[in-house]
């Protein structure tokens, strides 16, 4: 019950712009959990907006290592969020390498993404981006 309190307060955190502080939520809320799948990508994600793209991109690919069958249930962000911490990394091979891995459709629709799934503006950015320089290839 308390992972799941500081996972919704860091999302209401996050969409008052106060992502320092949402990323100290999600850092409890993976304490709390002893580091689940989605508290770990919640962090991570969350950490990209906060000018960590190289310990979010760490955390992500991480996460994907512990999949080597699949994305699980609380995890199907990774593979698109690896791709859109790729391309703002520049690394555009990579991240169109990895965009090319993304099974599931809804991770490529930036408005399920930014309402559905909470992601933070400037990964939501990054993802439209890449999205856009796929749709020019």
């Amino acid at each position: 019950v308390r992972a799941r309190a500081y996972n919704s307060r860091a999302i209401v955190r996050g969409r008052q712009n106060k992502w320092a502080d949402a990323v100290s939520d999600y850092n409890e809320a993976v304490q709390e959990t002893k580091g689940t799948t989605e508290a770990l990508s919640n962090l991570a994600l969350a950490k990209f907006q906060t000018g960590d793209a190289a310990g979010s991109l760490t955390m992500l690919q991480n996460l994907q290592k512990e999949m080597p069958y699949g994305v699980i249930a609380g995890a199907e962000d990774v593979p698109a969020a690896i791709a859109a911490v790729q391309f703002a990394a520049g690394d555009k091979d990579a991240a169109m390498a990895s965009l090319s891995k993304v099974e599931d459709v809804r991770f490529k629709d930036l408005r399920y993404v930014k309402e559905a799934r909470f992601w933070p503006p400037k990964l939501v950015d990054a993802l439209m981006q890449l999205l856009e320089a796929s749709a020019k290839q």
